[in-house]
């Protein structure tokens, strides 16, 4: 309240100093928030008592009496006269406090002040706060270097053994993967399932499988798109590992990453590229760098330089050559040759070398791939052992004119 206000009811000088006099010895007690009135329980109740009287005395010359509870100038003055005793009641440790903030904060960040009201509880908390808030710097960059470092170590150690994986061939990737139990459980599936009667019907036109040993190994082959990339299975990433870095000519790879799309897979996890073909898809890509490394190199560089994703279309060769073997279009040959793995390989490079030669012939490009691949998909499962052929004469002369 401005001491203008004050002055329309007290309008002496000595008076306005009787009231200052008055809320002075107001702060020094305990305030009773439903009245106007202040219990004074010391020594100064006389000194408080004389100076009240004095001050109604004048005030009723007035015609106004300061103990009547009415009135808004009345009002305001006992509102601002509690105002100014409760803040000359502020700890002085508080003050301490303030200060030592104020003179620490040389940016001309000032805190507000604390609520008169503040509960002892919120201002423990807020202490608090300010305590966690002023915390040493360099403590804290420490701390934060320490786990920047341990982080590193953290990811150092996991890629660590992936790095230093020894690289597999197709023969040793191939007896290791016959031994999962995953692969085992297909294979009794897919020998217990029952044959179909219109299978038996035309059964009887086709060509079997002239031994046991050639139905097993058909099952071990089948059995393997059934079988998922699994993290947890070390053997997994190892040809995948092997894959990547026969393709590149190096020993590094990892897991996740942008590096998988440099060898024709869609995203940074090729484990979500393998579709229908399971494991299958990445074991016949392995056998591909293992017999004709040569030749599946300079396809890739010319995929990266014609946007083409040669990993991609390597496992879709993988899937139509899956479709002719299951439908018995390849007895024949598996007959001749008495394994199943080695018809079911030469029919993928054939078809993969059909389909690159069309592609290059034809300047083929994203939107004309998939017509293409539907022709080798034809040719696949229609002419096998043509397409076999014309692979072996193309690939001979190939090697020969890049010797």
């Amino acid at each position: 309240m401005s001491k203008r206000a004050v002055a329309r009811i007290i309008d002496c000088e000595e008076d306005l100093g009787e009231v200052a006099e008055w809320v002075e010895r107001s702060a020094a007690q305990k305030q009773d928030d439903d009245d106007f009135d202040v219990a004074v329980v010391d020594q100064n109740k006389e000194a408080m008592e004389d100076a009240r009287r004095r001050i109604n005395e004048k005030l009723q010359s007035k015609g106004t009496q300061l103990s009547r509870r009415s009135g808004p100038l009345v009002n305001n003055l006992r509102s601002k006269a509690k105002q100014m005793a409760l803040q000359s009641q502020v700890p002085k440790e508080e003050e301490n406090i303030m200060k030592f903030d104020s003179d620490k904060e040389e940016d001309n960040i000032h805190e507000q002040p604390t609520s008169p009201q503040e509960s002892p509880d919120k201002k423990v908390f807020r202490v608090s706060v300010r305590s966690l808030e002023n915390k040493d710097q360099k403590e804290q960059n420490i701390m934060e270097d320490e786990f920047v470092e341990a982080n590193k170590q953290r990811l150092i150690e996991f890629q660590k053994p992936k790095q230093e994986m020894r690289q597999l061939n197709f023969v040793d990737a191939w007896d290791a993967l016959k031994q999962e139990e995953h692969l085992r459980e297909s294979i009794k599936f897919l020998e217990r399932k029952k044959t179909s009667f219109s299978e038996k019907l035309f059964g009887c036109f086709q060509v079997h499988l002239k031994s046991t040993r050639l139905i097993q190994e058909k099952n071990q082959i089948i059995g393997l798109t059934f079988l998922s990339f699994d993290d947890t299975i070390s053997i997994h990433f190892q040809v995948m590992y092997s894959v990547y870095c026969q393709f590149m000519d190096t020993d590094h790879c990892l897991r996740y990453g942008g590096h998988w799309e440099q060898i024709g897979f869609q995203g940074r996890d090729p484990a979500t590229d393998l579709r229908g073909a399971g494991m299958l898809g990445l074991l016949q890509i392995l056998a591909f760098l293992q017999h004709y490394k040569i030749y599946i190199q300079s396809c890739l560089q010319y995929s990266q330089k014609n946007t083409f994703p040669l990993s991609i279309t390597l496992i879709n060769i993988t899937t139509f050559v899956l479709v002719a073997l299951k439908d018995n279009k390849l007895n024949s040959l598996i007959n001749k040759e008495e394994s199943v793995l080695s018809v079911v390989n030469k029919l993928y490079f054939a078809g993969f070398f059909q389909f690159f030669r069309m592609y290059q012939n034809q300047n083929g490009n994203f939107h004309t791939i998939g017509r293409m691949l539907q022709a080798v998909r034809k040719l696949i499962y229609e002419s096998p052992h043509h397409l076999i052929t014309e692979f072996q004469k193309g690939i001979t002369l190939f090697y020969k004119t890049n010797q």
